[in-house]
């Protein structure tokens, strides 16, 4: 025999809850022929809260459950799936499903179920903060107890999975030590041919005890040991089929996918079918037989005419039926055009698009966003979205001030697959102002010539041009303040009336720039 103790520190969000933790146990039988895990795993912090808040709560099964079936699948055991009732049993009929869910997918003995002798056993352990007493028949006996934890599921995990060498398992200080795992040796032995079950609990229900014999002698009618309603039997009958999801969505691109079945707590013939009657969805095969603490795969496909809808795949076990969603998405098409690729700074740009099923009419209501990139820019940003029309077409007005990509994106639906359209560059040109302080002047005389530039860039140069038969020429050059304001002398070498324009080169971030042409009448 053995004592086997822990202390543990509940952490919950930023605030510390210490218990103390006391869990024992004795076992007077030879080691599970199952293996240990390779590391501790720890309860998660939303365990740890929801079962502070309410230890029986949906809550806390739900994730509890959760972080047992982590470290079940990481072992390579299937996850475990509780009866649907199973909120409705008691304290002990839940450590009696928790054990035999344990035992029966690795292969082991069911515990045939409770009895009222060893419950009371049981209870007075728990009453007593200890472990249940080892009874003096049967085969071989083992008995646990945990403190200071009320949900049956968080015990399990601790028992099961939190028990090895690092843990807060006393009996655990240094490889090799005799109670490294002891816990979980207690409710996976090997017990032959026939094994019976205690549990209780007290206080507030953070005091959960259990206690197992093998091979008990008092299993008749009336006799102490004679198990319980509901029996394991009763029990296992009404264990659903385990499903990976509960909602199948295809995807644009993808015409089947799998669907992993599993049968935990008892052996199942599972039957499987689509009951919508659209005709569109097939799955394969039809069933498995499958024995307790086994899996297998079915493949979900829907055909190509069929994309965009979606049905019911119904499993059908021992424990009645059960529903998964299907939904799968059409391809979807999108398409943009820009109504101008190159603007003066300040103007804007008619961007529109429109989103269809690919080979089909127009997808109406659904969010499209239009994401920019300017110039220089590594990432894009959502600037704006809309809704489609009835027939599928959307639109936006954009204004940038430097060279900027522009894309549609269509995110998908349950029914639409994702879209996007190719990008497209609106050309932005710096918008120039200029005039002349004086539009006459005699030969050899001179005026100014002022002006803006918008996007003000501080330093840039402008360049004025002269025009000269068909061609422009360079005259001078000036640059721009931190207003964006510039100045030019303009110098008459010749009489007649002379056209003057102001140019900026492009650059990295904009297109050339050109002002409107200004005329100057020399005599």
């Amino acid at each position: 025999m053995s004592t086997r103790r822990f202390v543990t520190v509940r952490r919950l969000l930023a605030v510390v809850v210490s218990a103390l933790v006391l869990v024992c146990s004795t076992s007077a039988a030879a080691d599970t022929p199952t293996g240990d895990p390779s590391a501790n795993r720890e309860l998660s912090s939303a365990t740890l809260q929801a079962c502070s808040a309410a230890p029986l709560g949906a809550a806390c099964v739900a994730s509890a459950l959760a972080d047992i079936n982590a470290a079940r699948v990481a072992e390579g055991v299937v996850p475990m799936t509780l009866p649907g009732d199973f909120d409705s049993l008691t304290v002990p009929e839940q450590l009696l499903v928790l054990a035999n869910l344990e035992r029966v997918d690795r292969g082991l003995l069911a515990v045939t179920g409770l009895s009222a002798n060893l419950d009371s056993s049981a209870a007075a352990a728990a009453v007593s903060d200890n472990d249940p007493p080892l009874p003096p028949y049967g085969g071989a006996a083992s008995a646990n107890w945990a403190g200071g934890y009320a949900s049956p599921l968080e015990a399990d995990f601790l028992w099961m999975y939190d028990d090895g060498l690092g843990s807060n398992n006393d009996d655990c200080t240094s490889a090799g030590d005799p109670g490294c795992w002891g816990h979980r040796h207690d409710i996976l032995l090997a017990f032959d041919p026939t094994l019976m079950m205690g549990a209780g609990v007290a206080g507030d229900g953070a005091s959960l005890t259990e206690v197992f014999v093998g091979n008990d002698p008092f299993t008749g009618p009336g006799e102490p040991d004679a198990p319980l309603a509901p029996t394991w039997a009763q029990i296992a009958q009404t264990l659903p089929v385990g499903a990976s999801t509960a909602s199948l969505d295809l995807a644009a691109n993808a015409p089947s996918a799998p669907l992993k079945v599993w049968a935990s707590g008892e052996s199942m013939d599972v039957g499987a079918a689509i009951t919508g009657g659209g005709g569109a969805w097939r799955v394969s095969p039809s069933g498995c037989d499958l024995a307790a603490g086994s899996s297998c795969e079915l493949t979900v496909t829907v055909s190509s005419a069929g994309r965009g809808s979606s049905d019911t795949l119904t499993l059908t076990g021992p424990g009645g039926q059960q529903t998964v969603a299907l939904a799968s998405q059409a391809p979807a098409t999108l398409k943009m055009t820009v109504a101008k690729s190159r603007i003066l700074a300040g103007s804007a740009a008619a961007v529109t698009g429109h989103l269809a099923v690919t080979g089909g009419s127009g997808a109406a209501g659904q969010p499209v966003t239009l994401d920019q990139r300017a110039v220089g820019a590594k990432a894009t940003s959502a600037v704006a979205s809309a809704h489609t029309d009835a027939g599928g077409a959307v639109s936006f007005r954009v204004s940038p001030r430097r060279n900027t990509d522009y894309s549609l994106v269509f995110a998908g639906s349950p029914t639409l697959g994702a879209a996007s359209a190719p990008r497209q560059e609106v050309l932005v040109a710096p918008r120039i102002k200029a005039a002349l302080a004086r539009r006459a002047i005699a030969l050899g005389h001179a005026t100014k010539l002022t002006g803006s530039v918008s996007p003000a860039e501080s330093g840039r140069r402008v360049q004025l041009q002269l025009e000269h038969g068909r061609r422009w020429k360079a005259i001078g050059s000036a640059a721009v303040s931190r207003s964006g304001r510039f100045g030019l002398s303009v110098r008459a070498s010749s009489a007649g009336r002379l056209r003057y324009r102001v140019v900026i080169p492009a650059d990295s971030e904009n297109a050339p720039g050109v002002s409107a042409t200004v005329t100057l009448r020399v005599t």
